[in-house]
């Protein structure tokens, strides 16, 4: 076999695995779905507002985030009933949907099938992303359409066309009307002008045909980004009237900057010791008599968490030697999501990390990847690496899905996440 043959075979090879680890992350996302039976975490703010938007009724939750999140849940109780099912299906399909844009933007930065792969899989493997894929926050929607924005900045990057623009304003309006992280994903908007600095646009005149067309696609993008927002309120506004709008507006602002109440566990250093901790909490939803209980653990596999910091600092490396604009693109997405947490002052949870773990995934795949190209001493490290990343995080999967566990076991998996055991 030729060395041409090879890559052909390993790509035919690339769908049924990555058929299969969406399959597999699937069955994980649904087993004991239904437990906990009564609303856990986040979701006793979300859920009664999809319960309130489905029954016509203002959403108790509006002046905390916008809608399209919340409406999502409520068509998956409208489609399944009001139920744990119900509630928390729209997140498992949106958990598996983010595997598959997660391998899209992976092929569209490095054109490698085999690093896409690696990107999903890793993903797949991460406990933070397991959990919230199986519970009705708003988090999963929010991280998936930021994804989506990712492929659209990469696309008009590569070509600044009309309809690249339309795209991207969309999907930024998809996720503003999720959750208000899309102003960070504003802070990755100079990678568009990159295709234009390649023809001299930098003649910043009206007159100049580059520098106007590039105007026009920035309206473009911001009226369709508005747009899609405003439309995310349309049941409300139709109902309570449009002079609403700017009110819900200046309540989330200033509850995300200004007047936010902080609760006695708030911590302005937390978002510090993120990449550090790969635990955050321990929720008990069912004693057992006979020694067992069942657990709802915000972690994270820290084999995956552990990577976050040398990898920051090894992407801008690598992409200053490399001259690799991909790369620098990365490392610029883990900054812009990681660190204006650590500026704001307002509370700050351990799950705030979620939309990063794509981009980490990626860029650990593009490392990864390059070790297994490399010579066979890198495939054995690579696959040892997948297999500890494995096994941890199915030691943690019975801790995200409720599964009942002794005592015993409990205290064999704190060796791990020591962080969880001040919850018992």
């Amino acid at each position: 076999m030729n060395n041409n043959q090879k890559p052909a075979n390993q790509n035919r090879l690339i769908f049924p695995l990555l058929t299969f680890f969406i399959v597999f992350s699937l069955f994980l996302k649904l087993y004991n779905l239904s437990l906990p039976s009564s609303l856990a975490m986040d979701e006793q703010y979300y859920v009664p507002a999809a319960r309130a938007i489905l029954a016509g009724e203002k959403d108790p939750n509006l002046e905390h985030h916008p809608p399209l999140a919340k409406e999502i849940i409520g068509m998956g109780i409208k489609v399944l009933g009001d139920n744990p099912l119900g509630w928390r299906m729209p997140s498992v399909i949106f958990g598996c949907l983010g595997l598959l844009l997660t391998y899209w933007l992976a092929l569209l930065l490095f054109k490698k099938h085999l690093l896409a792969l690696l990107s999903a899989v890793i993903l797949s493997f991460s406990s933070l992303w397991l959990l919230m894929s199986r519970l009705a926050m708003l988090d999963i929607f929010a991280a998936d359409f930021l994804l989506l924005t990712l492929i659209f900045i990469y696309y008009y990057w590569q070509a600044p066309s009309r309809k690249n623009a339309v795209f991207l304003g969309l999907s930024l309006g998809l996720l503003l009307s999720s959750k208000w992280i899309a102003i960070l994903a504003i802070f990755l908007f100079p990678f568009l002008l990159i295709p234009f600095s390649k023809q001299k646009m930098f003649a910043f005149k009206l007159k100049n045909p580059l520098f106007k067309k590039f105007l026009l696609d920035l309206i473009l993008i911001l009226v369709l980004t508005l747009g899609i927002y405003a439309a995310s309120y349309l049941p409300y506004l139709i109902k309570f009237g449009p002079l609403t709008f700017p009110q819900i507006q200046f309540h989330i602002l200033t509850r995300h900057l200004i007047f936010i109440k902080k609760d006695a566990t708030y911590s302005p250093f937390a978002p510090f010791a993120w990449p550090f901790i790969p635990a955050s909490g321990l929720s008990f939803v069912n004693l057992k008599t006979e020694g067992l209980l069942s657990a709802l653990s915000m972690i994270e596999n820290p084999l995956l968490l552990w990577t976050f910091l040398p990898l920051l600092v090894l992407s801008f490396i690598k992409a200053l030697q490399r001259k690799n604009l991909e790369l620098l693109f990365l490392g610029l997405c883990l900054v812009v999501l990681y660190v204006p947490w650590l500026i704001l002052d307002r509370p700050k949870y351990f799950f705030y990390m979620l939309p990063l773990l794509p981009v980490l995934s990626i860029c650990l795949a593009f490392f990864l990847e390059q070790l297994w190209q490399k010579s066979h001493r890198g495939r054995i490290l690579v696959s040892g690496y997948l297999i500890a990343l494995a096994i941890f995080f199915l030691l943690a999967y019975p801790l995200i899905a409720a599964l009942p566990v002794s005592y015993s076991y409990l205290y064999k998996v704190f060796f791990f996440w020591p962080w969880l055991i001040g919850k018992i």
